[in-house]
């Protein structure tokens, strides 16, 4: 088994692809409302009496909201599963799960399904947490 930790990845949803996958999945229109949602959020930061001017934020989706959890599964709904090969998928964590009596067939399948799921997440920008990996 490989475990893939995405980094931040409720915070880096972006939304212009999470909206086109929304299309092509071809959803009733007035889910598209979920733009609403994610776009045009701010930010400040407090420290001590000092308080920060409100940022915007061009990607995610907000932490800690009952609907935060849905647009990021269906953002990832449509990752590759690689042959010979299983995902468990569990919020923004991915286990990568094979078998084999052969360490050399257990080394090429995760080697071939890690390199899979990188090309995919680089173009879903999407970040792999090498230290939690």
């Amino acid at each position: 088994m490989v475990l893939l930790d995405l980094e931040k990845a409720y915070d880096t949803v972006w939304i212009h692809g999470l909206l086109y996958k929304l299309i092509t999945l071809k959803l009733p229109a007035y889910l598209l409302t979920l733009k609403a949602f994610l776009e045009g959020r701010s930010f400040t930061v407090q420290l001590n009496d000092t308080t920060s001017s409100p940022k915007t934020t061009p990607s995610g989706s907000p932490q800690g909201a009952v609907l935060s959890t849905t647009p990021f599964a269906l953002y990832i709904s449509d990752i590759p599963h690689p042959p010979n090969t299983q995902l468990a998928l569990y919020a923004d964590d991915t286990a990568i799960l094979t078998q084999s009596w052969r360490t050399d067939t257990i080394v090429h399948r995760f080697t071939h399904a890690t390199s899979v799921l990188l090309r995919y997440f680089t173009r879903w920008k999407l970040l792999v947490n090498i230290h939690k990996t």
